[in-house]
């Protein structure tokens, strides 16, 4: 199950990864699995950051359904809603070369889950290394299918 959760994490590159880890498995089903592995691609959602290197605020928010539009936080930058859908496995926030890893939780059912990225503070050092967060993001994702092709309600 995904858990709501705050913290900072190191932008490296431009940029901070949400992934999936999936489970460990026997070696047994490691062989098995040889040449037909497509279920264990590498999956992750690359975030592009204001700040070259540093530390940025997030807040991610695990909703049951579709929020409604927040009109008391005013934010500069939103982007549009987008689907991606989330293999098994251990889901984790982290910068691409170092810093700490916000757990998000695990991800029980594959499902198709919809994001919301909202931002304040990118342009401020815009491709500079930042040495304290100026910039704070906002991840509200939600489940929009399950893999047995259910539709969320």
């Amino acid at each position: 199950m995904l858990i709501s959760t705050t913290g900072v994490v190191y932008a490296a590159e431009g940029s901070v990864v949400l992934d999936v880890v999936p489970p460990p498995r026997t070696l047994a089903e490691a062989m098995a699995a040889r040449g037909h592995d497509e279920g264990r691609e590498f999956n992750e959602i690359l975030f592009e950051t204001g700040v070259n290197r540093g530390p940025v605020e997030v807040q991610i928010e695990v909703l049951p359904a579709e929020p409604a539009e927040d009109t008391t936080v005013e934010w500069e930058e939103a982007w549009e809603d987008f689907d991606f859908e989330l293999p098994l496995g251990t889901v984790n926030l982290y910068g691409p070369t170092m810093g700490d890893v916000l757990n998000i939780g695990t991800i029980e059912e594959p499902s198709v889950y919809r994001f919301r990225i909202q931002a304040n503070g990118r342009s401020r050092m815009r491709d500079l290394v930042a040495t304290e967060a100026v910039e704070s993001y906002l991840v509200q994702v939600w489940i929009v299918e399950q893999q047995t092709g259910k539709n969320v309600p």
